[in-house]
């Protein structure tokens, strides 16, 4: 239903003045926004969970008194495609942050000016299946939850 300028001038005049509508339109505003979330979200499946951070290598003497750290890139990782809800979604990308907090992941890491390469963890992010490049899926090699 949509409304004139009037009306919705006339809507806000009364949100404004009246008190006992407050916790109403409050309620209201809570339960629209829930389900165009849950609408956003439904639209957007399937998903992707992955993480993100930053390669450096080491550039100098092996010793490692001269030299410096340079970028080399992507140091994140699709882990899984084709996620059928975001729900699902978030319990995946809960598990992989609990496996960095453990040290349970061996492609993160790296002590500076102790080791020649390190990769930064910047941290987990869920994103829907269309927006993610494919071609990383050959070299992620993430689990599928279509199959």
């Amino acid at each position: 239903m949509s409304m004139t300028f009037k009306e919705f001038l006339s809507e806000v005049a009364v949100r404004k003045t009246d008190p006992d509508m407050d916790e109403y339109y409050a309620d209201q505003d809570d339960a629209d926004r829930d389900r165009r979330e849950q609408e956003q979200q439904t639209a957007d499946a399937p998903y992707a969970v992955g993480w993100s951070g930053q390669s450096h290598e080491w550039y100098g003497d092996d010793d490692m008194k001269r030299g410096r750290y340079k970028q080399k890139g992507d140091g994140g990782n699709i882990v899984a495609i084709n996620v059928p809800s975001y729900e699902m979604a978030q319990k995946i990308e809960a598990e992989l942050q609990q496996q960095y907090e453990n040290g349970e992941l061996p492609f993160v890491g790296g002590k500076w000016g102790e080791d020649h390469y390190i990769v930064d963890w910047h941290g987990t992010y869920i994103e829907p299946m269309k927006n993610v490049e494919s071609w990383r899926f050959e070299y992620d090699k993430p689990k599928d939850y279509s199959k």
